[in-house]
């Protein structure tokens, strides 16, 4: 009996293993590395067109965070975390205030695809951003909240609730005066 325990007790630990992986593969599948798999919904819709693919660099310093990404039709994510104590808790997790802008923001925007040079950009108000993995082979950001149109941000009235997951695979990291091993999680 004891003996049957124990390989239940080893066949699950080796199942939920293979998940874990195998749903990391499903994220990321499809992509390049360097790639990114933006998943941004405003007031319940899709924003970015489901063949999009983001390509940017992720910039770390020992206090800060920036990504800056761009797909095939010139739409953009910038995203900004600056804080002190930002690499010593994992995963990083950071509200997001019309107060803190400075050390928290979340951009993003896409031109319409009838006009080269008008679009819609969005600037998250309120919410929270969560980078919940960061390592060489994929960093994972979930942000949630309201968002306001750049046109109108100053009047909180307008924002709606926004929803998003980008998921990176093999990040191209650039490095400045902080170690990968400092960060990684």
């Amino acid at each position: 009996m004891r003996k049957n325990i124990i390989n239940n007790f080893i066949f699950f630990i080796f199942f939920a293993f293979l998940s874990c992986n195998s749903n990391q593969d499903l994220e990321i599948a499809g992509l390049k590395d360097g790639e990114t798999k933006a998943e941004i919904k405003v007031n319940g819709k899709d924003f970015y067109l489901k063949e999009s693919v983001f390509k940017g660099e992720v910039m770390v310093f020992p206090t800060l965070i920036r990504i800056n990404m761009t797909d095939q039709f010139n739409d953009n994510i910038i995203i900004a975390l600056n804080d002190p104590s930002l690499h010593k808790t994992h995963p990083i997790s950071k509200a997001i205030t019309v107060d803190n802008m400075a050390n928290v923001s979340v951009l993003f925007g896409k031109l319409y695809k009838e006009s080269k040079e008008k679009g819609i950009g969005y600037i998250v108000g309120e919410g929270k951003i969560e980078v919940i993995a960061m390592n060489d082979n994929i960093m994972k950001i979930k942000i949630n909240g309201k968002a306001g149109n750049y046109l109108t941000f100053s009047d909180s009235t307008t924002w709606e609730p926004m929803e998003g997951v980008l998921t990176i695979k093999k990040p191209k990291f650039n490095f400045t005066n902080i170690k990968k091993e400092d960060v990684y999680f």
